[in-house]
């Protein structure tokens, strides 16, 4: 199947058709980096158990000085993307079937569509543009560093594993860019960002913890005290301590929401009105800000579980730690990009966890993409305006760059 159009909603309605419910890319990795290589890229697909990845660059040259816009040092930059997707659900609730891509009075509906299949799309669509206006250099070789000529790499990385763990993708990739020297000067991940299209651009993430916490008793009558071990008690009083711990003691990082801990699940499975539990479990999780890590926050959660839980096992799913990207030259190239098709942007680091926490070790992360407001959902859905637009920030940024 072709992908890459330069119409983006094409490229789009292609990528969609794919049912890559994650890891499963459904073959869409080797049909981007087969288009991709007719395009001129050089393309690495790195398949790892059961995610495919994909790294392709391609070299262009600069046509005129660069000194016209607020970031002059900019010789790489690598766009980011996954093209897995969460199930759909009930498929009845659909107005469409979410995978057979489908525009309705100028609405695409699919699974994807938001997250982030359509942003892939604008950007290989812009690309491809790109492409059309002859700015592209012969294929890259290991003599272009050496040639004297002026270039800016533009880079493409995808995964099929976004959603799910996360285990085999961008994860795995950092290691493979650091050993081999692909290292950009900032990574632009397409992600979901704002309301409202061109409302934010995103600077950072909060860091996240996962936990999950069993406390172990004696089962017994409740009319006989003394002959049983209650964990449900000791377990409130963990979860009331835990929830009431000001992580950040006071201080603030003005860029990001006070870190937080916040129960999900508490389960006993006990059918009994007069026999207490053998053991209660509970789960919870901290979004937290750059003023902590991953290991500081089990530390904290570590302490209060072993003052008040009594016998219990505690473990921990450690998604992330925190990124803040605070480069104003770079955030402002980013923003004149989107400000030019349509209003200056905010910058925010609100929403869940991204593959931009792999990727802030080797080079700052700045995430642009399409509204939000559907993904994950059903009937996930985008308009074919927003996609248009969002093609030409992409294309207005690599336009600059090159001169």
């Amino acid at each position: 199947m072709i992908i890459i159009d330069r119409c983006p909603v094409k490229s789009a309605v292609s990528l969609l058709s794919y049912k890559s419910i994650t890891p499963n890319d459904d073959g869409a990795i080797s049909d981007i980096a087969h288009d991709l290589r007719l395009l001129g890229f050089w393309c690495a697909e790195k398949n790892i158990e059961d995610t495919a990845n994909l790294y392709a660059y391609r070299s262009y040259a600069l046509r005129k000085s660069k000194s016209c816009y607020s970031k002059p040092n900019i010789r790489h930059i690598c766009f980011v993307g996954h093209v897995d997707v969460v199930p759909p659900g009930d498929l009845s609730m659909w107005k469409f079937d979410p995978f057979t891509p489908t525009v309705d009075n100028g609405v695409l509906y699919a699974r994807g569509a938001v997250d982030m299949k359509g942003a892939i799309a604008a950007f290989l669509s812009a690309v491809c543009e790109l492409e059309d206006r002859g700015f592209g250099c012969c294929e890259h070789s290991e003599t272009d560093e050496g040639s004297g000529e002026e270039k800016l790499m533009v880079s493409i990385l995808l995964t099929s594993d976004e959603e799910g763990t996360g285990t085999n993708g961008i994860k795995q990739m950092v290691g493979w860019l650091q050993k081999n020297n692909y290292i950009p000067d900032f990574f632009l991940i397409g992600e979901p960002t704002g309301g409202i299209f061109g409302e934010c651009v995103n600077v950072g993430r909060r860091g996240s913890v996962c936990a999950e916490l069993v406390c172990r008793g004696v089962q017994g009558h409740i009319a006989y005290p003394h002959l049983f071990d209650n964990p449900i008690s000791r377990m409130l009083d963990c979860l009331r301590k835990l929830c009431s711990i000001d992580f950040d003691c006071g201080l603030t990082f003005p860029e990001f929401q006070k870190s937080r801990l916040e129960v999900t699940s508490i389960d006993v499975g006990n059918n009994a009105v007069n026999v207490t539990p053998e053991k209660v479990f509970a789960r919870f999780g901290v979004r937290f800000n750059p003023l902590h890590t991953c290991d500081s926050i089990c530390d904290a959660i570590s302490s209060v579980c072993a003052e008040l839980a009594g016998d219990h096992v505690l473990s921990f799913h450690k998604s992330g730690e925190a990124f803040f990207t605070n480069d104003a030259g770079l955030i402002g190239f980013v923003k004149s990009s989107v400000g030019k098709i349509t209003c200056m942007p905010r910058e925010s680091t609100d929403g869940g966890t991204t593959d931009g926490r792999f990727l802030s070790v080797l080079a700052p992360v700045i995430e642009f993409g399409l509204p939000e407001t559907t993904m994950h959902k059903v009937n996930e859905c985008v308009s074919v305006l927003d996609i248009e637009m969002l093609k030409k920030v992409y294309l207005g940024m690599l336009e600059e760059l090159v001169g």
